[in-house]
């Protein structure tokens, strides 16, 4: 089986912030990329784009390969992902992060993330502040350039993060399918 740098161009022995998902203009990646470059993080760390173009915006990644050269940012984008290799990317990744000015609903790949363990750093926007606690089970920031940086400098704390997978254990014990079908089971036992 290739490795993660053969398969998708990067090295996975370098900390990584992976950001998950269909890239368009809707998921504000522009954002990330903006926020990643004033984040000012040492020359070792690499953003990397995991997931396809969205066919709704052909050319898109070629303007965030373009906007990443301009903010001299170590950018990989990987294209589409083999659903064998999703969870490699997450648990090699030191965090994920999405960052939409606007989002309607919840997140499937912030579940995930939350799911395998993975501290996050999300825009305070749709249903992500009732999935993370800021500073417990990830980092909630604004949509906004600068707070997207400074979401990036809290993450590349390892005790943070550290204490973040610790959270997201707990969590992940509280919202697991046996503790869901116990209390589901708790409450039709109190109908009978």
């Amino acid at each position: 089986m290739a490795s993660l740098r053969e398969k998708y161009g990067f090295d996975p022995e370098r900390p990584t912030v992976l950001s998950f998902g269909v890239q368009s203009p809707r998921k504000s990646v522009d954002l990330l990329i903006d926020g990643f470059a004033k984040a000012n993080l040492n020359d070792n760390w690499q953003l990397v784009l995991a997931g396809s173009e969205s066919n709704e915006y052909p050319g898109y990644q070629q303007q965030l390969r373009e906007q990443a050269t301009e903010f001299e940012v170590d950018l990989t984008i990987t294209g589409f992902v083999d659903a064998g290799d999703i969870r490699s990317l997450f648990e090699q990744a030191e965090f994920h992060a999405q960052t939409p000015r606007i989002q309607p609903g919840a997140s499937a790949t912030l579940s995930l993330g939350i799911g395998w363990e993975v501290p996050c750093m999300v825009t305070h926007v749709g249903a992500a502040p009732e999935r993370v606690t800021d500073g417990e089970t990830g980092i909630l920031v604004e949509p906004k350039p600068k707070a997207v940086a400074k979401g990036f400098q809290q993450l590349a704390d390892p005790k943070l993060r550290e204490h973040i997978r610790k959270q997201l254990g707990a969590v992940k014990e509280e919202w697991g399918w046996g503790r869901i079908a116990d209390k589901h089971n708790k409450i039709y036992r109190s109908v009978v």
